[in-house]
C-alpha cells in the first residue's frame, strides 16, 4: 500500500467515526416509529415534576406549574422542593426519590451546578427532561464541560432533553405548559389548533407565538430547544410532521448541526403533506458569530441550508411577518397548485400593481375568456374585464358585481388562484356583511384558493377564514405570498421525490419506519459509488487527476505528461496541435498567476520554445519535480466553474455557475446536496442562473446542450461526493468546464485536502 492509500484510509476512518447525535443512536436503536412513539409520551406526559418548584406563579418555578393548571391538565403535577410541604395546591417532594411513581416528565429550574444530580436522582424514574437552567456551552470551555456531562447522563439513561438553556415547550392539547415564558399569561390556546411553532430561541419564540396568536393561529405546540444537548429543532419538526393534528410547523433555527436530522425532518415533512415555514438567522459573518455565542450552534453553510430546502414542501421566510403571513394561508389550506392568477379589484391602479407584482414574481395573468368579459360587460359597461377585473366604483353602488365577476372567473378561466383587491370596503359596516357572503358564495361555487387584499376587521378575518378564505392588507405583499406558495408547491411536485414516486432516500425511509444502515452522518440521498478511489493518483497533479476523471467518466481533453521541451513537441504531433502548455508542480495549484499556462501553440517552435519558457519558471522557482502537460485544445464553448466540497454540516455540495467575471463580481452560482442532485434539479438550476442566456444561446452563439451538461454535473456530484465521504477531502474544484453543443470537458482540476 502506498504511503498516499495509508493517510487516506486514516483520514476516511477518522471522518466516519465523528460522534453519531444522541437522537440518531437511540434511531438506530429503536426505530423511527418507536422514537415518535416516545417523544409522544414526553410532549403528551401523563405527570410532571417541577425540580425547584415555587409557590409563587410569577417565578420561572411556578410558571409551569400554574400555567398547566389554569389550562386544565389532567394529568399528575409533582413539585419538588424540599422547603414546601404544598406547592400552589399540590403535595410537594424534597427530591425525585421520593415520588411515587415514576413520571413521564422533569422540568428542571434549578442552578447549573444541582442539575446533574437532578439527573443522577432521576435515573429509570423520569422519561424526560426539559432543562430551563442557563450556563452551559454558551459561556465557554467550562460549561461545554457540563453541557456534555448533561447529555451523558441523559443518554446513559435513555432519556430525552430540551435544553439547557431554553423556555421549554407548551403541548396546547394536553394542557402541558413546560415554560417560564411572560409570553403565556393570560393566553388559553384552543386544543384544536393545527399550527406547531419550534424554535431555538426561547425569548423570539414566545414573541412569534404571540404573534401567531394576534394573527388568529390556533398553535397546537410550541417548543424552544435552547443548546439542543438533546432534541434539536429538527427533531422536533420531524414529531410535528408526523403528529396528525398538526398542518403547519413555523421554525426558527440559529443554526443546523446535524444535516442528517434536518433533511430527515424535511422528508417527513413531505411524505405527512405539511408545510414547513422556516426563518433562520446567522446568514452574515455577524449573525453566525452571534448565534454560536447564544446556544453555541454551529451555523454551516447558509446556502447548504437552502439547498436543503430546495424541492421539499418547505418555505424559508426573510421576515416574521411573512413567516406568520404564509402561515395564515396555509393552515386554511390556500396552495395554489398552480400559477395563473385571476385578480378582480375595484381599484383599477391596485390592480396594475398586483398584476406587475405577479409577472415579477413568475405567476401568470391569463387573459379572462371572451364569454367571461362578456359577462362582465353587460352589467358594467365601462369595466375592465381581461385581467385584472377592475368593476370599478360602480361597485359601491351595486356590491353584489364582485360575486358576479369573480364566479364566471372561477368557473370557466381555469385559474389556480384569484385574489380581489378590496381596499377598507369589506370593514365598512354598510357592505361588509355583503362582501362575506359574495365570498362564501364563491367558495362554494369552486375550491381554489382564495385571497382578500383589502383591510378587515378582526371579526371579519375570522369571518373568512373560516370560508378558508386569506387576508392581507398589502395587495402587493398578498401576491408575493401566493407566488411563494405556489412555487413550493410546483418545485415540490417538479422535484421530489415523494411526488414523483422514486425510491426514497435513506432519510425518507427512516420516516417510514426503516432504519437506515448509511454510516455518514450526512448521508441521505444516493449511495456511495463503489471504487471511486480506484485510480486516485497520490501526487494530485492535474494530470493525474484527470486521469482519474476519466478513469469514472468525467470527460477530459487528450494529453500527456513530459519532462523536456522535445517531449513535448513529440506528445503535440501526436496529441493534434494546436495545444495547450501548462506546468505541473505538486507546489503549484494557481499555474495562471505564474504565467504557467500557454494557449494555442499552432506548430512545433512555438510549442518548443512554451516548454522552454515554463521550464525556466520551474527552474526559478526550485521546482525540483516539475513536468508540462501537453494538453489538446478544447473546441468553443461556454466556461463553466464546477466543484464539490464538503460542508461541514450537511456534507459534500455540488456548486456551479457560469465562470470568469459572472461568477466572481455576481456570485451567480447555484448549490445542490451532492447526493440527492440529480439531471432534472441541475437543469432547473442552470435556468435560474442570471447568466441562463448566455448558455441558451444569446447574440447568436451556439446553445449548450443542457440535458447532456445536467447529465455531466450530476455525475461530477456523485463522484465528487463520494469522493469527499470516503477520504475526507475537502473539497473537488473544476474550473473551468468547458460546455458546448454536443460535450463537456474539464479543463482544470484540483483536489484540496
Amino acid at each position: 500500500m502506498s504511503s498516499r492509500s495509508k493517510s487516506s484510509s486514516d483520514t476516511r476512518q477518522e471522518h466516519r467515526e465523528q460522534p453519531e447525535p444522541p437522537q440518531e443512536r437511540e434511531r438506530h436503536k429503536e426505530g423511527a416509529t418507536a422514537v415518535f412513539e416516545r417523544l409522544q409520551r414526553f410532549l403528551s406526559p401523563r405527570s410532571i415534576a417541577v425540580v425547584g418548584a415555587s409557590e409563587d406563579p410569577r417565578r420561572i418555578g411556578g410558571r409551569p406549574i400554574a400555567y398547566s393548571k389554569a389550562a386544565g391538565y389532567s394529568g399528575t403535577i409533582y413539585p419538588i422542593n424540599p422547603k414546601y410541604d404544598t406547592v400552589q395546591g399540590f403535595p410537594a417532594y424534597p427530591s425525585i426519590d421520593a415520588l411515587p411513581e415514576p413520571v413521564d416528565m422533569a422540568i428542571v429550574a434549578v442552578s447549573q451546578n444541582q442539575v446533574a444530580d437532578v439527573l443522577r436522582a432521576g435515573a429509570g424514574k423520569v422519561g424526560g427532561y426539559v432543562v430551563f437552567t442557563a450556563g452551559y456551552k454558551e459561556t465557554g470551555e467550562a460549561g461545554l464541560r457540563a453541557e456534555q456531562e448533561l447529555a451523558a447522563l441523559a443518554n446513559s439513561s435513555g432519556n430525552l432533553v430540551i435544553g439547557p438553556n431554553c423556555l421549554g415547550l407548551v403541548n396546547a392539547t394536553a394542557g402541558v405548559y413546560a415554560t417560564f415564558s411572560s409570553g403565556f399569561e393570560g393566553i388559553k390556546q384552543s386544543s384544536e389548533g393545527n399550527v406547531a411553532i419550534i424554535t431555538q430561541s426561547g425569548a423570539f419564540g414566545a414573541y412569534l407565538f404571540r404573534l401567531a396568536v394576534e394573527r388568529g393561529l390556533d398553535v397546537t405546540h410550541w417548543a424552544s430547544t435552547g443548546n439542543e444537548s438533546g432534541l434539536s429543532v429538527a427533531d422536533l419538526v420531524e414529531y410535528s410532521a408526523r403528529d396528525p393534528q398538526t398542518k403547519v410547523i413555523l421554525a426558527y433555527f440559529e443554526g443546523v448541526k446535524d444535516g442528517r436530522a434536518f433533511r430527515r425532518a424535511l422528508d417527513a415533512v413531505d411524505a405527512m403533506g405539511k408545510i414547513l415555514i422556516v426563518v433562520k438567522c446567522g446568514t452574515t459573518d455577524a449573525g453566525a458569530a452571534a448565534a454560536q455565542s447564544h446556544t453555541g450552534s454551529m451555523v454551516g453553510s447558509d446556502a447548504a441550508f437552502d439547498a436543503a430546502l430546495r424541492g421539499h414542501r418547505a418555505i424559508r421566510a426573510q421576515t416574521i411577518r411573512e413567516m406568520l403571513d404564509l402561515a395564515q394561508a396555509a393552515a386554511i389550506d390556500q396552495i395554489p397548485k398552480g400559477t395563473r392568477l385571476g385578480i378582480v379589484t375595484m381599484s383599477g391602479g391596485a390592480g396594475i400593481l398586483m398584476a406587475d407584482a405577479a409577472l415579477e414574481a413568475s405567476l401568470q395573468v391569463p387573459e379572462m375568456p371572451d364569454e367571461v368579459q362578456r359577462h362582465i360587460l353587460q352589467r358594467v359597461a365601462f369595466a375592465a374585464p381581461r385581467n385584472p377585473v377592475d368593476f370599478t366604483a360602480q361597485f359601491i353602488n351595486e356590491p353584489d358585481l364582485l360575486a358576479y365577476s369573480a364566479l364566471p372567473m372561477v368557473q370557466h378561466a381555469r385559474l389556480d388562484a384569484l385574489v380581489a383587491f378590496l381596499s377598507h370596503v369589506i370593514a365598512a359596516p354598510s357592505l361588509a356583511e355583503t362582501m362575506v357572503s359574495a365570498l362564501r358564495e364563491v367558495r362554494e361555487s369552486s375550491d381554489i384558493p382564495l385571497f382578500v387584499a383589502g383591510f378587515g376587521t378582526d371579526e371579519v378575518s375570522a369571518q373568512l377564514r373560516k370560508l378558508r378564505v386569506a387576508i392581507y392588507d398589502d395587495p402587493v405583499s398578498c401576491v408575493n405570498w401566493i407566488a411563494k406558495l405556489a412555487h413550493m408547491e410546483a418545485n415540490f411536485e417538479a422535484l421530489s421525490p415523494h411526488a414523483q414516486g422514486s425510491a426514497p432516500s435513506a432519510a425518507a425511509s427512516e420516516v417510514n419506519g426503516e432504519v437506515s444502515g448509511a454510516n455518514s452522518p450526512n448521508a441521505a440521498g444516493a449511495a456511495l459509488l463503489p471504487g471511486v478511489l480506484n485510480g486516485l493518483p497520490a501526487s494530485l497533479l492535474e494530470y493525474d487527476i484527470k486521469q482519474w476523471l476519466d478513469q469514472h467518466g468525467i470527460s477530459v481533453p487528450s494529453g500527456r505528461l513530459v519532462n523536456s521541451p522535445d517531449a513535448a513537441v513529440e506528445a503535440a504531433q501526436d496529441i493534434g496541435l494546436p495545444v495547450v502548455l501548462k506546468l505541473q508542480s505538486s507546489a503549484v495549484q494557481h499555474k495562471t498567476d505564474l504565467g504557467g499556462v500557454k494557449v494555442g501553440m499552432a506548430d512545433d517552435s512555438a510549442v518548443a520554445r512554451a516548454a522552454k519558457e515554463l521550464f525556466d519558471i520551474a527552474q526559478r522557482m526550485g521546482l525540483d519535480d516539475a513536468r508540462v502537460l501537453v494538453e489538446a485544445m478544447a473546441p468553443q464553448g461556454v466556461e463553466l466553474l464546477v466543484s464539490v466540497r464538503q460542508d461541514d454540516v450537511f456534507g459534500p455540495v455540488l456548486v456551479y455557475g457560469l465562470g470568469g467575471v459572472m461568477t466572481e463580481v455576481f456570485r451567480d452560482v447555484r448549490m445542490e446536496l451532492a447526493d440527492s442532485v440529480d439531471a432534472s434539479r441541475i437543469k432547473s438550476g442552470l435556468a435560474s442562473l442570471q447568466a441562463a442566456p448566455i448558455l441558451q444561446g444569446a447574440r447568436g452563439q451556439e446553445a449548450v446542450d443542457l440535458d447532456a451538461l445536467a447529465e455531466f454535473l450530476s455525475h461530477i456530484a456523485r463522484v465528487g461526493g463520494s469522493l469527499l465521504e470516503q477520504t475526507g477531502y475537502r473539497e473537488l474544484e473544476l474550473n473551468p468546464v468547458r460546455a458546448g453543443l454536443h460535450s463537456a470537458l474539464v479543463l482544470d482540476a484540483v483536489i484540496y485536502k
